[in-house]
């Protein structure tokens, strides 16, 4: 059985996330994601990615709904490190050119993986900035034009004050938008969301966008 997390636990953790909600347990060694917006899609992503890439993703020792607060909780290992865009300004050249140079190797292994589907790797739907009026009810899609459709709906929602353009987006989607392999995708990726001791890359973070998408 995986590790479960106990509410005076909770309470003794230190909120090191305020936006996702994640929380270093005071063992000091295990962190916590747990709220309205967690998936359980994103723990089932980082251990795919953990199994099938050799991308430095942290290791998940749980992934559970929380019988107390109905929210599922992901239960991760700690890593230390520092966020690229607070580190990178004080790289030199060279230490730039290896960041990039593993962060290239790593995401060229990732998109290296194709899908079958567009959505989530464990068949549940599409989730990122596109979709979150209506979270995890598009997708998954079986095709790119049935994926173009979902992002049509999703832009045209609520969207009367822009609907000429509204229309126009939807227009150069469906018609540029087609023939693309789909491939294993952050879809999230910015420095933010990386982790670096030195210009070593420790962690890549924040897998909850991720999924099989048009590359």
């Amino acid at each position: 059985m995986g590790r479960i997390v106990t509410k005076e636990e909770m309470d003794e953790a230190v909120l090191i996330e305020p936006f996702t909600g994640v929380r270093l347990l005071k063992d000091g060694k295990t962190v916590v994601k747990t709220g309205a917006h967690t998936r359980e899609a994103q723990g089932n992503t980082m251990k795919f990615v953990r199994q099938h890439t050799s991308i430095p993703v942290l290791e998940v020792h749980n992934v559970y709904k929380d019988q107390r607060t109905g929210f599922w909780c992901i239960v991760m290992e700690y890593v230390a490190g520092t966020r690229l865009d607070h580190a990178w300004a004080t790289f030199d050249t060279e230490a730039k050119a290896s960041v990039m140079k593993q962060l290239r190797t790593y995401f060229d292994e990732l998109r290296s993986i194709k899908g079958s589907f567009i959505g989530a790797v464990d068949g549940s739907p599409c989730d990122d900035q596109f979709f979150c009026a209506s979270p995890w009810s598009y997708g998954p899609y079986q095709t790119e034009e049935e994926f173009n459709e979902g992002l049509c709906q999703a832009w045209s929602t609520d969207r009367d004050d822009e609907e000429a353009f509204t229309l126009l987006l939807c227009q150069m989607q469906r018609t540029t938008m087609h023939g693309h392999d789909i491939v294993m995708t952050h879809n999230d990726f910015a420095p933010r969301n990386i982790l670096v001791r030195g210009s070593t890359v420790v962690a890549i973070l924040d897998w909850e966008y991720s999924g099989f998408y048009p590359e």
